[in-house]
């Protein structure tokens, strides 16, 4: 295995020619991995895909998808908190979020064949496509470990949903865009 280093973290050559090959998401690629850099996470290529440990512990795993990329937390609690996360947490819920909401990866005229397609669109609900379009945010995609999603029987991990998670969102936010 070839290790380089980057601003002065030892990294892995794997996850570069990884990167470089990207079809898609080369950038945000790239930001998540800095954003994982600049913690106390070592960097692996595990199944295909960065991955950052901690302690040989599996921690985050950048992922790619068709319609967008995401930061797969598998064991953030186990991260030092150096930014004092713990001090003051706040129940909060932890409902349902559609980022896709905030950007549009489509043309806008492929938007009219899918609301000529979508039951009842239009008369019971409504997507502002060209709104979506005017914001194209850039998109974090992280939420809880759970189990059976989109099943009868889907169910969250409470510690990842209630401790894990809220942590790692708020890390993220004051290190990254306060």
């Amino acid at each position: 295995m070839e290790l380089i280093v980057m601003n002065e973290k030892v990294t892995n050559a794997k996850v570069d020619t990884f990167i470089n090959n990207l079809e898609q998401w080369q950038d945000e690629f790239k930001f998540l991995r800095k954003l994982s850099l600049d913690t106390e996470l070592e960097e692996e290529f595990k199944w295909k895909h960065p991955c950052y440990t901690l302690n040989d512990k599996n921690v985050v795993i950048i992922q790619d998808f068709k319609h967008y990329c995401a930061l797969l937390f598998e064991k953030g609690a186990i991260m030092e908190d150096k930014y004092d996360t713990l001090v003051q947490l706040v129940h909060y819920f932890n409902g349902i979020s559609d980022s896709s909401y905030v950007q549009l990866n489509n043309h806008l005229d492929e938007m009219t064949i899918f609301s000529k397609n979508a039951p009842s669109f239009n008369r019971t609900y409504t997507i502002p496509f060209d709104k979506i379009a005017e914001i194209s945010a850039p998109v974090i995609l992280c939420g809880p470990i759970g189990k059976d999603a989109h099943k009868v029987g889907e169910r969250v991990y409470k510690k990842s949903a209630f401790e894990e998670l809220p942590i790692i969102l708020e890390t993220i936010i004051k290190k990254h865009f306060v």
